[in-house]
């Protein structure tokens, strides 16, 4: 997940004590209007913390008059704003404005600007415009580099954000390069109960899993999961979300039953947390049944892909897109074949029966699309 850079708004303030503004930069307001300046902006930050975002964007517009400097802060700030609502489309012209204005202003290696630049990498990450995204995310990362040096939380979020940004263009070996880089950076500047050192762990081992390096990930997750229970509870789901992702990886590694353990355990959280028939049970329970049939287990690999193919069928679906019936046909395929493997062939035709159905009606929905 890519994070947004909140701290922003609060940081604020502290630029216009900031001594490398250009001698060429317009004059600035007089003492009083400074300082009405600077409780507009706490006042906008209030209205945030209180949820009264509408509040907030009206003083922050009313703040765009100022002189150039507050100006493009006020701009920064309701770009951050509008993208932390969700309106990507919204931030971003004003985010490339701040950023671009920044950097004409000689203020191109400033925390803020890489702030206003990380944001706007977020912006078009989530317009899927990922080449410009990268671009504009290794720009920020080189500044809070050039600023900090390597080891820094903020150089930690900007390979977050980068790393996440290549995983979304499908180069995994760019994305494993960046979270074993992440992952350094979080090793020397926080402890193992901080949050987001624990999400970039998790990230990292999973990414080692899925470029087919799970022996290097396994001690990263039994490393992992005591520190998340001591934290977040062992019913949490990010520690669910974890446990799954360890079982993936001991399955590939070959040790059955302690990712057997890891599923069990997975699902018995989530059913307390999210109730028996949530989505959320889904994916530990194909997790579980493909574990269970590799296992040659297939009664019991039955009976996992049987509840997910209900649970997925008792919720509508959101879209036309297909996804719903994707999912359905890989499940009920599932089933057929561990109900075969059980030698259940009545069972197991009336299942195909159903899976035809499924077939038919995606080839049906793909015509019209055509």
């Amino acid at each position: 997940m890519l994070l947004i850079l909140t701290t922003f708004i609060t940081a604020l303030s502290a630029f216009s004590q900031e001594a490398d503004l250009p001698t060429s930069q317009p004059a600035q307001p007089g003492l009083k209007e400074d300082m009405q300046w600077e409780a507009s902006l706490l006042e906008a930050e209030k209205f945030i913390e209180d949820g009264d975002t509408g509040s907030a964007e009206r003083l922050l517009l009313a703040m765009l008059d100022r002189a150039t400097v507050q100006s493009l802060q006020a701009m920064a700030a309701l770009g951050q704003l509008r993208l932390s609502a969700g309106d990507a489309e919204g931030a971003l012209p004003l985010l490339a404005n701040a950023a671009g204005s920044f950097e004409a202003l000689g203020q191109g290696k400033t925390r803020r600007t890489a702030h206003v630049i990380s944001n706007l990498a977020v912006a078009f990450d989530r317009l899927e415009r990922y080449e410009e995204a990268e671009i504009a995310a290794r720009h920020a990362l080189d500044i809070f580099v050039e600023i900090h040096g390597e080891n820094h939380r903020e150089v930690a979020i900007s390979l977050n954000n980068l790393a996440g940004i290549v995983h979304a263009q499908g180069r995994r070996d760019d994305e494993l390069a960046l979270r074993r880089r992440e992952s350094a950076v979080w090793q020397a500047v926080a402890p193992k109960e901080d949050s987001m050192r624990m999400q970039s762990q998790s990230a990292f081992a999973w990414n080692l899993t899925a470029s087919g390096l799970p022996l290097e990930a396994k001690p990263l997750y039994e490393e992992l999961i005591p520190v998340q229970i001591a934290v977040w509870g062992k019913d949490d789901i990010a520690v669910a979300d974890t446990r799954i992702n360890f079982g993936w990886c001991l399955q590939q590694i070959g040790e059955f039953e302690q990712a057997r353990t890891e599923y069990e355990v997975s699902l018995t959280a989530l059913e307390k947390v999210l109730g028996p028939d949530h989505l959320g049970l889904v994916e530990p329970l194909r997790f579980q049944a493909t574990l269970l049939l590799g296992m040659n287990l297939p009664d019991e690999a039955a009976a996992s892909f049987s509840r997910a193919a209900a649970i997925v069928s008792a919720f509508p679906e959101e879209d036309d897109s297909g996804k719903k019936l994707e999912e359905l046909a890989w499940l009920v395929g599932g089933q057929a074949t561990a109900l075969k493997q059980a030698g259940r062939t009545g069972e197991a035709a009336a299942v195909e029966m159903r899976l035809n159905q499924l077939l038919a009606e995606t080839e049906r929905r793909a015509a019209g699309e055509n």
